[in-house]
């Protein structure tokens, strides 16, 4: 347990300020030195498909003391690897071929092309192998698209839902909650309430310090509150897609909406979708809330890591496939907050200790997301780690987009305009729900 200003009875003080160093107050190191340490490396790596820049910002040292790796990933996975040297004098820049990449990338999927620096020997100040820095260079060699199995869907209208029955799974989807209220696959059920629809995170420090919650409050509980105003079935052979229509609790007019599309072999395609407005906030985030059960609190996903990144504090992580636990995903941060978050993410599974659970895949571009023991409200609500409830679920989230964490100082600077999210953009989100 840690703590900080105003513990000890002292008054007046400044509570959390200047804690959220690189290195938390027990000396672990924090998330942000994967972003730091790049950041300020004294090599810059450019790749491309079969060569890679490296730009020397040594003013005194040349590269001779370190080995250059590479490595092929396919979809994430590595398919070929291998090492160089060479020697670039301090503030110059090479461009070397690695000509082993030709025939290695030749089948379909998405290819990554990453070179790291090491060191060639031990330091006494880290030994040998030690990463200085590394560049990436991502690229597709299209496959053809998959196709939906087919097979037929029982549709059943009642009163307040719409159920949907098919050979290993069924789905039902609540008319008055608005969205899907129960999915089994095997007979095991996966939803404890029907996902949510979210325009908001759990407030940083720095959002803290710069009034967010005071500019962009408005879409705190703008997701717990949207009203149902229209609901649409359309039925086909092998597939039926039930669209929800809602108007949000915030000032002017802005609406929503979720589609959901059950197909015959399991699969639910979930669509978001915001419909910009005027003279509204910027949205600190948009996309869905799955709450699911405690059980399922591995994950296992594709996309930029092994570190919590941001849209706006990204340059240290990699694209591949991680591994992690929702417990584990929660960072030391003196004061809990918006945490755990990756970029890039092309699909995420969620699973029991059988391995049993959810597959999220994204349709077309990739979404952001974080799978963590507490929700975003939860997370607000705590001042202190030991503040927080005890764990009953595992909160899933799936963005289209979250707002960057800025950083320049944390009394008083916004987030960059680049990485702000404007209301009366329209933003969808779209990935497909599967049985792992």
């Amino acid at each position: 347990m840690l703590s900080y200003g105003g513990d000890f009875d002292d008054r007046a003080t400044d509570y959390e300020f200047c804690t959220n160093g690189i290195v938390y107050g027990d000396r672990k190191i924090s998330p942000k030195a994967q972003e730091v340490k790049q950041l300020y490396a004294p090599v810059r790596l450019f790749p491309e498909k079969d060569h890679v820049r490296i730009e020397n910002r040594n003013n005194y040292i040349s590269t001779k003391e370190y080995a250059f790796c590479w490595k092929l990933l396919r979809d994430g996975l590595p398919v070929k690897e291998g090492v160089f040297f060479w020697d670039v004098a301090p503030l110059e820049n090479a461009c070397v071929k690695i000509p082993a990449l030709l025939k290695a990338s030749e089948e379909p999927g998405e290819y990554a092309l990453q070179v790291s620096a090491v060191l060639r020997e031990d330091k006494i100040w880290a030994e040998r192998g030690f990463e200085i820095s590394f560049g990436e260079y991502v690229w597709k060699k299209e496959k053809e698209q998959e196709k939906v199995m087919e097979g037929e869907l029982k549709i059943i209208h009642g009163d307040v839902n719409i159920g949907v029955k098919g050979k290993h799974f069924t789905a039902m989807f609540s008319k008055a909650e608005g969205g899907l209220a129960s999915l089994c696959y095997n007979g095991n059920e996966f939803i404890t309430r029907r996902p949510q629809v979210t325009y908001w995170r759990a407030l940083t420090d720095n959002d803290r310090g710069c009034a967010l919650g005071f500019d962009c409050g408005c879409w705190q509980n703008a997701g717990q509150y949207q009203k149902v105003r229209d609901i649409q079935v359309v039925e086909g052979t092998n597939e039926v897609t039930i669209v929800f229509k809602f108007t949000l609790p915030v000032p002017g007019e802005a609406c929503s909406y979720v589609s959901y599309c059950a197909r015959a072999d399991g699969s639910i395609k979930v669509n978001a979708f915001f419909k910009g407005g005027k003279d509204l906030p910027d949205l600190p985030a948009f996309g869905m809330e799955w709450k699911l059960k405690k059980a399922y609190h591995h994950f296992r996903y594709y996309g930029r890591g092994p570190e919590e990144n941001y849209v706006d504090r990204m340059e240290g992580a990699r694209l591949g496939v991680y591994e992690n636990t929702a417990e584990a995903n929660v960072p030391g941060y003196l004061v809990p907050q918006e945490c755990g978050n990756r970029t890039g993410v092309r699909w995420l599974e969620v699973t029991d200790e059988k391995g049993q659970g959810l597959r999220f895949e994204a349709e077309g571009e990739p979404f952001e997301m974080s799978v963590l023991p507490y929700s975003a409200a939860q997370l607000d609500s705590a001042s202190h780690k030991e503040e927080l409830p005890i764990s009953r679920h595992t909160w899933v989230r799936l963005l289209a987009k979250q707002m960057g964490v800025g950083g320049d100082d944390s009394w008083g600077a916004p987030v960059h305009k680049p990485y702000r999210i404007p209301s009366d953009t329209d933003l969808a989100l779209v990935y497909t729900v599967k049985p792992v």
